[in-house]
């Protein structure tokens, strides 16, 4: 039985890489967008906020692939109404804070997505050492990217650090 559990785990675990490492190159190619879109519709132990996170992240992305101007705007002001009615429901789920801040760094100015840049900045900082125990490599995505996106100053370097 206990195998099983291991494994069930372990799954989970493989499933979540897959869908961060998808995100993550979500800007780069349409086919990473796909491929997030079928892992989120595939796994059904996701939570839903996360759920609700990523397919965000999907909506907002697939608008820098769409050709008419009008459709692109709909579909990332669809994406961003979700990922906001994720965290408002899940305020204290770091990793809606981190796909937020991803985003938020990511989008044009133009889009005026950046209102909750800082915010978001100094709830990661103060939040991701609970995650080295529970969720290393969450902890390591979101300290890389703030290390090289966020203009740390000595006290939050040592806070990400501690």
């Amino acid at each position: 039985m206990k195998f099983i559990v291991i494994i069930g785990l372990f799954f989970q675990q493989s499933v979540l890489s897959s869908i961060r490492f998808h995100f993550e190159h979500i800007n780069k190619s349409e086919e990473h967008v796909v491929k997030l879109k079928t892992l989120l519709r595939a796994d059904s132990k996701l939570s839903a906020a996360l759920l609700q996170g990523y397919l965000a992240s999907c909506l907002m992305a697939e608008a820098s692939y769409l050709s008419n101007p009008f459709s692109k705007i709909k579909h990332f002001n669809k994406g961003k109404e979700l990922l906001e009615m994720a965290i408002q429901s899940y305020p204290n789920q770091i990793e809606l804070h981190y796909i937020r801040y991803t985003i938020q760094k990511n989008v044009p100015s133009i889009l005026n997505y950046n209102a909750a840049l800082d915010k978001d900045k100094v709830f990661l900082i103060e939040h991701a050492a609970s995650l080295k125990k529970e969720d290393v490599e969450l902890y390591q995505k979101i300290k890389v990217f703030l290390e090289a996106h966020a203009k740390l100053n000595a006290h939050e370097q040592l806070k990400l650090n501690e």
